[in-house]
């Protein structure tokens, strides 16, 4: 085998973007249409159909909890709280047209609605570490012994459940947001 000259070796076509992925010369050449690789209308909708599924938990909620002020007020500010991310769902739906006003307004609805879904975290956390101080599931027998009621422990598994369901929620909720408020900047260049 022959080694070949330098001088004979086939040309070498440069483009100027070696080492940068080929999405990198579709970003420079329109920003906007990142926007559009987030998906936006999916996401914007699994925002609002979650939070409609937190307005109906919030809602059985203040059904069975309304003698206890507290926690009627965490219920009622995670009704406004899922209505603020419905808002900002429909709007990422309506910023797929493009118009950087809409943009802007994506991007702080984005904002807002992560900032409640991270206070509707706290609220529910605070409510369910409330519940295991406030209720103890122990009663006194006939032996002047504390025994553990099966059927409190049953409720208080459920409670931890439901509880833990919402947070959970929140945490996809408040993630969607992160993402299209991330997206939303890239085009706003902010």
């Amino acid at each position: 085998m022959e080694a070949i000259p330098l001088n004979e070796q086939p040309p070498i076509f440069r483009t100027g973007n070696e080492g940068n992925p080929p999405a990198a010369d579709t970003f420079q050449q329109n920003p906007q249409q990142k926007y559009l690789e987030a998906k936006p209308k999916a996401l914007g909708v699994t925002q609002i159909t979650l939070s409609v599924f937190l307005i109906s938990m919030s809602l059985a909620g203040l059904a069975t909890d309304m003698d206890e002020v507290k926690l009627s007020m965490t219920r009622i500010s995670e009704l406004i709280g899922s209505l603020i991310v419905i808002i900002a769902g429909t709007v990422a739906v309506a910023a797929q047209n493009l118009h950087l006003p809409t943009l802007r307004a994506c991007f702080a609805m984005q904002v807002l609605a992560c900032i409640v879904s991270l206070i509707n975290i706290a609220n529910t956390s605070m409510e369910q570490i409330g519940n295991f101080v406030h209720y103890d599931c122990r009663w006194n027998s006939t032996d002047n012994d504390l025994e553990q009621s099966p059927l409190c422990q049953k409720i208080m598994t459920v409670s931890l459940l439901y509880h833990g369901e919402g947070i959970l929620i929140d945490m996809a909720v408040a993630a969607i947001c992160v993402t299209l408020a991330a997206y939303c900047c890239k085009v706003m260049n902010c």
